[in-house]
Parts: C-alpha cells; sequence; structure tokens
C-alpha cells in the first residue's frame, strides 16, 4: 500500500488524502492503512536522503515503479524501527510482486542490503528536501535564505499531536493525566503517534485534535461569551468548538456535505452547539449580521507540509491566482456581513504573503476596516513574531526544540 501510494504522489501528482479514498486503500484494515501511510510520509520527507543511499550502490538508475519500491524499503530501514534483515526481505518480495521480475528482485536484495550496512554515512551526508521553486521562491523573497533552510529542515519531522482542551481552566490537570506538555499558548503537545481514539478524555469530549498555530485565530478575538460569530469553512471544526466552548452563539458555514458530516461528529463527541449551514458562505442570502466572522478559506496549505509531505510534489502554484481570488471574495463576503464594529479574523495555513498579509491589505484598502493589532506574548507566543501588518506571522522553524507548528496567518480587521 505503502508504494501505491508513493507512485499516486511521485508519478501521478494525486495528494495523499485523495489516493486515501481508493478502495485498496480505504477497505484495508485500519491499523494497515495507518503503517502504510505513516511509511509514505516518512519517504516523502526524506526522498532525498532516500535516493542518494539508492544512487550509491546502483550503477544504472531505476525509474517509476521500480524505485519506489526501493524508496518504501529504504525508508523502512532509516526512518522506522524495523529489523534491518526483515526489511530487506520485504524490500526483495515488494519488487518481486510489483515488478514481475525475478532479476529486479536480486538487484532489490543486493541494493538493499548494501544500503542497511553501508546506506547511514550516504544517508547522514546528503541534504534533506529543497522546495520547489513556486515555494522556495517567495519564501526566500519574505524571509531570505536562512528562514527558508530553517523551514525545510522542520519539514523533515513529523509534527506532533497538539490536542486544544474543551475548559482552558483544566488545562494542566488534563496536560498531566495525557502526560503532555502543555504550551503557552494554551493547547496540549503529545510527541509520537498515540492512537487518538484511546486517549484519555476522548469519548467524554474533553478535547479535540487542532495543531496550536490553528487554534490562535479564535483565541484572538477574547472574550466572545454571548456573541454571534460566523465560521466561514468551518469544517472540520476546530475553531467552531473553540468558540462554543467559550460561550459565544456560533453558525459554523462550509461547502463540503462530507465535511459537515466531521463537523457535526466532533460536536456531537464534545458536546458542543453551533448551528451548521451546508452552503458556499459566498451565496449566503440569509438578512442576519454577525458581530464576529472568521475566514479561513481554502489556500495552498504551505504551512502544514511537516504533516503533509505530499503538497511539494503535488502542487505546481498553478492554483495560487484561483486562491487568491476565492480569498478576496470570501473577505468581502465577510465584510457585508458584520455588524458596524464588527471584526474579521481571516487566518490561512501558508507561508506565503500572498495568501495573508497581501489579502487583509487588500480589503483594509477597500473597505472601512483598521487592523486590530495583538501582542503575541497576550497569546502564549514569542515576541516578536508579529507580521508586517499588525497580524501574526507563525512558521514552521518556530519552537523547533520541541517540535515545530503549522506556518499560520492570522489577522483581525475592524469594521468601522
Amino acid at each position: 500500500m505503502a508504494a501505491d501510494l508513493l507512485d499516486g504522489v511521485i508519478l501521478d501528482g494525486i495528494p495523499l488524502n485523495v489516493l486515501a479514498g481508493n478502495p485498496n486503500f480505504a477497505n484495508a484494515p485500519p491499523h494497515e492503512g495507518a503503517a502504510a501511510m505513516r511509511l509514505v510520509k516518512d519517504a516523502l520527507r526524506n526522498l532525498n536522503r532516500i535516493d542518494s543511499v539508492l544512487d550509491a550502490f546502483i550503477k544504472n538508475p531505476l525509474r517509476g515503479r521500480p524505485k519506489n519500491s526501493l524508496r518504501i524499503s529504504v525508508a523502512e530501514v532509516f526512518c522506522q524501527d524495523s529489523s534491518p534483515y526483515a526489511a530487506v526481505d520485504q524490500g526483495v518480495r515488494l519488487m518481486r510482486e510489483r515488478s514481475g521480475s525475478g532479476n529486479l528482485a536480486g538487484l532489490a536484495n543486493a541494493v538493499l542490503r548494501k544500503a542497511a550496512i553501508d546506506g547511514k554515512s550516504h544517508w547522514d551526508s546528503a541534504s534533506g528536501n529543497k522546495l520547489p521553486k513556486w515555494i522556495s521562491e517567495p519564501v526566500r523573497a519574505q524571509f531570505g535564505e536562512p528562514v527558508l533552510n530553517g523551514i525545510e529542515i522542520a519539514h523533515e519531522k513529523d509534527a506532533p499531536l497538539d490536542l486544544t482542551p474543551a475548559n482552558r481552566n483544566a488545562a494542566k490537570a488534563l496536560a498531566g493525566r495525557l502526560h503532555g506538555e502543555l504550551l503557552p499558548t494554551g493547547s496540549i503537545r503529545l510527541q509520537g503517534k498515540p492512537k487518538v481514539s484511546g486517549l484519555p478524555g476522548y469519548c467524554d469530549g474533553t478535547w479535540w485534535v487542532q495543531d496550536m498555530s490553528a487554534a490562535i485565530p479564535a483565541r484572538m478575538l477574547g472574550d466572545v461569551s454571548g456573541l454571534r460569530i460566523l465560521d466561514m469553512c468551518a469544517a472540520p471544526g476546530g475553531k467552531t468548538m473553540q468558540l462554543a466552548a467559550a460561550g459565544a452563539n456560533v453558525t459554523s458555514c462550509d461547502i463540503s456535505g462530507k465535511r459537515i458530516e466531521r463537523l457535526r461528529a466532533n460536536l456531537e463527541r464534545t458536546r458542543l452547539h453551533a448551528e451548521i449551514v451546508e452552503m458556499d458562505a459566498l451565496e449566503w442570502n440569509r438578512n442576519e449580521f454577525f458581530d464576529a466572522v472568521i475566514v479561513d478559506p481554502p489556500c495552498t496549505a504551505t504551512g502544514t507540509i511537516r504533516r503533509n509531505p505530499d503538497i511539494p510534489f503535488v502542487g505546481s502554484g498553478e492554483r495560487l491566482g484561483e486562491l487568491v481570488r476565492l480569498q478576496d471574495q470570501l473577505l468581502e463576503k465577510a465584510f457585508e456581513l458584520l455588524k458596524p464594529g464588527g471584526v474579521i479574523v481571516y487566518c490561512t495555513c501558508s507561508i506565503l504573503f500572498e495568501e495573508g498579509e497581501s489579502r487583509a491589505d487588500r480589503i483594509v484598502s477597500n473597505r472601512k476596516l483598521s487592523t486590530f493589532a495583538i501582542d503575541p506574548e497576550q497569546l502564549g507566543l514569542d515576541r516578536g513574531w508579529e507580521s508586517c501588518n499588525g497580524g501574526i506571522r507563525l512558521r514552521p522553524d518556530y519552537w523547533a526544540e520541541i517540535g515545530g507548528m503549522d506556518g499560520f496567518f492570522s489577522i483581525m480587521l475592524k469594521r468601522a
């Protein structure tokens, strides 16, 4: 399964979340599907190191499916706690099954044995993955070469598991119960990959999974008790649950019926309430206005490469213009739905200014909106993490010593 997933990403340019819907994967036992997904993500995060090892032991380079078979096997040797002997044996079997060639199976045996014994020096001396130009060039222009290098290094590591407690006052006790670390932002961080549904408090709905960066936008609003808030593009519901748990009257809108079902399930598990509307937010025609609107629109998701390492391989930047237009349209719609004095919280899980700072600057210049600047330290973040226009700009290389964070942009815009 892992080798087939790698084929889909590398050879066909299909995102992993789409490939996961393939019957061969979706109908597999859950523990096997999870193991395959971990293995292919390890391979993608370390593809340049893997290829450096293979290049050291193959005279005539392989391509296509045979090469991906070897890549998966090398990932198992160097990224997971597998016995090298077992990984080599599985790699030979994999090559035989997928190529139908005894010659290639013999090649796999020779190469993987050499890699397991002598490949560590090649692995260690190789550089990590470099971001494609459509991401690296704007990031270099925004932050400079050293920051770009730091972000690329951050992408080599898997993201830890962050949880948002339903009751912030009980966060410290919950962190102790979960053997996790209470972050200054109020999120709880767990290292490793525990089974989420098996963790204490899951069935009680006392927390939900949400990267610490994604929890910042809702917290920017402060005391929301009694406020009417629209969460645009709301599913799977992290921000909706934050707001509902804090006492807001939340209306959650999303265009995707499948994602809405996840939102409903999350609200049911956490015993929180929100009005759910399945609709394209741009077509909102209800005669009602809100104290605040959260706009978390579709974007390139370039801030989430730690947990979605397929993004550099399946994206090309060609959709950026289309996404930017949609982001502008959703911001304009949010402005129309605000009460006088109301607030827009605009956020994207992108490290590209084009999808963050530039979009906020545009709506401010076009409408009677002003930036409501917030001190990052008030949110438990480090001083200096402000964006150039008064928002919050988070990067994957921040807090690297404790596992980093998703790249995220968040800003509050107040209507006159």
